[in-house]
């Protein structure tokens, strides 16, 4: 069973559909529960016999909300549970109540609402509940670090595994014929990031750092591709900084 808090559009949520498309049916039999509700990436789930739970907690605690995760769990014997970041938290709990075998929790990324991971209250809920948790799963060494210095994780049970890419998929036949095709030669040096425009992302600091490079390297290119509501400000910050080089 894995836990998370939507399937909406996001990095997690891509990683989980990947993951459970490519895993082996004879093997493994996949559910997933939302905290929320579900969401578009549920499309994506290919040939797999997936069944989606909604949870549909609304905004703010809600205090029975492991003993819901629980009885879903007890009702398909469920092996596994994986958590995934913090808005799946209370999945931990659920798992040790229906005296799930293994639990695995992961972290995928910051909270919006606790962008350096230094919330007291949550990092002490975290140490607590580690005792229920088998192996905490990373995309980063610094999640790790974070896990086991700040939070104060056992080191043995962290382990990073960081997110994959499809290189059969994302590699182009002819590379300048795609810079072609966009306005670009093969001399310009491209910067790429791909993500939602939100403080979360912190893609202000990439532009900063750009633009501190190309002073350096006229052919240095920066592409940003998303969108999202930080996007009026990053243009906006763009736009000062190139008045500010000129």
């Amino acid at each position: 069973m894995h836990v998370l808090y939507s399937l909406d559009i996001g990095g997690l949520e891509n990683d989980l559909v990947n993951l459970i498309n490519r895993m082996d049916e004879s093997k493994f039999s996949h559910s997933i529960c939302c905290i929320g509700q579900s969401g578009p990436y549920a499309e994506r789930l290919n040939g797999q016999n997936v069944t989606i739970f909604e949870m549909k907690k609304r905004e703010g605690a809600e205090l029975l909300l492991p003993m819901k995760l629980a009885r879903v769990f007890k009702k398909i014997q469920i092996d596994i549970v994986h958590t995934r970041n913090w808005g799946a938290i209370d999945g931990i709990i659920g798992a040790k109540v229906a005296r799930v075998p293994y639990v695995i929790h992961g972290e995928h990324g910051r909270d919006v609402t606790d962008l350096d991971g230094s919330n007291i209250k949550r990092k002490l809920i975290r140490k607590g509940l580690s005792y229920f948790v088998d192996r905490y799963m990373t995309v980063s060494e610094d999640f790790r670090e974070w896990l086991i210095i700040d939070v104060g994780i056992d080191e043995r049970k962290v382990q990073t595994i960081c997110n994959g890419v499809d290189t059969a998929k994302f590699n182009p036949d002819n590379k300048d014929l795609v810079r072609a095709k966009h306005g670009y030669s093969r001399e310009d040096l491209i910067i790429g990031t791909v993500g939602r425009l939100d403080p979360v992302k912190d893609q202000q600091l990439l532009i900063r750092a750009f633009t501190r490079l190309a002073k350096k390297h006229p052919r240095l290119i920066l592409l940003i591709i998303g969108d999202g509501p930080f996007r009026v400000d990053l243009v906006r910050l763009a736009n000062q900084l190139a008045r500010v080089a000129h």
